[in-house]
């Protein structure tokens, strides 16, 4: 089962996609994968049709919740501060219990989904150490020190709440064309938003200071990988980016092979997609 959401808690509301399993008793998996998305986009990245990782969860045996991050479609924004994808993983904290209660879903053996800006969200919230049980951390996409081009290019912007990102932007997010198929990037048009500007500053600024110290404090299971292809990001900085998880007990690192920034996309995002549920079933249980 998979729905659409909007639900108002105290925090203000919402949105949303849920996806419930209904494979087999035996094939169900204990944990909850909560997936944020990055930035310019809403929750349904993760719900493009023939490319979608909750489709493939649900099929793993996962229960799956991609919430639409505050200021994005029906989910309220937060006030305007520099540091506002830290303010984002502060509200997703204290909003998954209380969306998962609105929604009558189990928190338990909860594994973040980060892509790109959800990347960097889902290892600060997992390095400031949430009290609902997190199980691992997932994140692609995303490393610590933007290009200066594009710090540049967004710094540019004008000095609104809400800004569009520059033109070619969009040629950034996808590999060559040999790694897509026809109907991309056409299929993915139904997910972009408009984007808080402070979080574009954010993350070529505050979250290059942050990042050592809270990577240096998730204490699960990490999986991190970088597009071969990724031109957000410097691939080669994938494995400085790895090293910073000091702590976790174990770190699936290394490049996604003929891939671009939004790796889902891919021929072989597919690929993609199963060894991120295999990390994530390697860290929970089957459900008893």
């Amino acid at each position: 089962m998979k729905k659409e959401f909007v639900v108002t808690t105290d925090l203000g509301s919402v949105s949303g996609i849920l996806g419930r399993t209904d494979v087999p008793a035996a094939r169900r998996k204990s944990a909850l994968l909560v997936a944020v998305h990055g930035g310019t986009v809403t929750s349904k990245y993760f719900d493009i049709p023939g490319y979608s990782m909750i489709d493939a969860a649900l099929a793993a045996g996962f229960d799956i919740l991609a919430m639409d991050r505050p200021g994005y479609r029906r989910t309220a924004a937060l006030d305007d501060r520099p540091d506002l994808l830290h303010q984002n993983a502060i509200r997703i904290t204290a909003l998954l219990p209380r969306v998962a209660a609105e929604l009558g879903l189990p928190l338990r053996d909860v594994v973040l989904i980060g892509h790109s800006m959800g990347g960097v969200i889902v290892t600060t919230i997992a390095g400031l150490g949430p009290e609902w049980p997190l199980r691992a951390v997932a994140g692609s996409g995303f490393a610590r020190f933007l290009p200066a081009f594009l710090k540049d290019s967004f710094a540019a912007l004008p000095n609104e709440y809400y800004v569009d990102v520059p033109p070619d932007f969009a040629s950034l997010i996808f590999g060559p064309p040999e790694t897509l198929n026809p109907d991309m990037p056409e299929a993915s048009l139904v997910m972009i938003a408009r984007v808080p500007r402070s979080e574009l500053i954010d993350i070529g600024t505050g979250w290059a200071d942050r990042a050592p110290e809270l990577a240096g404090k998730v204490a699960v299971p990490v999986y991190y990988k970088l597009a071969e292809h990724e031109q957000l990001w410097d691939p080669q900085d994938m494995q400085a980016f790895a090293d910073l998880y000091t702590r976790a007990p174990r770190v699936e690192s290394g490049h996604l092979r003929a891939m671009g920034h939004c790796s889902d996309f891919n021929k072989t995002g597919h690929l993609f997609q199963q060894e991120l549920l295999a990390f994530a079933a390697s860290v929970t249980s089957p459900v008893s």
